[in-house]
């Protein structure tokens, strides 16, 4: 009996750290890259290497906090059924090229002020 309540606490733990893990790659962490990439383009960002590396940094720890969140955190898809790790690979590679096609595009609009007016 002295266990119920440690495993109670455990679940009630990893269902609140996986709410705010979803919270972060599904949301939090998409709005940023889109709030950065924004900032890059309009070239609000002094140095492009800074921005650029905090770029890369969000959509590194997206890909970490979902890897995470399938592994040890019951994980789940759009349909609500368990989150696979070929679901891992294929959310992997759709950041990846969608993060490196926004990010070229805000480093030309950024290099050809495109966006200076706005």
């Amino acid at each position: 009996m002295d266990n119920l309540p440690d495993s109670n606490l455990n679940s009630s733990q990893n269902s609140a750290i996986g709410l705010l893990a979803r919270i972060y790659w599904f949301f939090i962490g998409n709005i940023f890259l889109f709030m950065l990439s924004l900032k890059i383009a309009m070239g609000e960002i002094n140095d492009a290497f800074v921005g650029n590396l905090l770029f890369g940094i969000t959509v590194v720890t997206l890909i970490f906090v979902r890897f995470i969140d399938i592994k040890f955190l019951n994980g789940q898809t759009a349909e609500s059924e368990p989150a696979t790790m070929t679901d891992w690979r294929r959310y992997t590679l759709k950041l990846i090229m969608i993060s490196i096609a926004i990010l070229v595009l805000a480093n030309l609009s950024n290099h050809f002020k495109l966006l200076s007016g706005i």
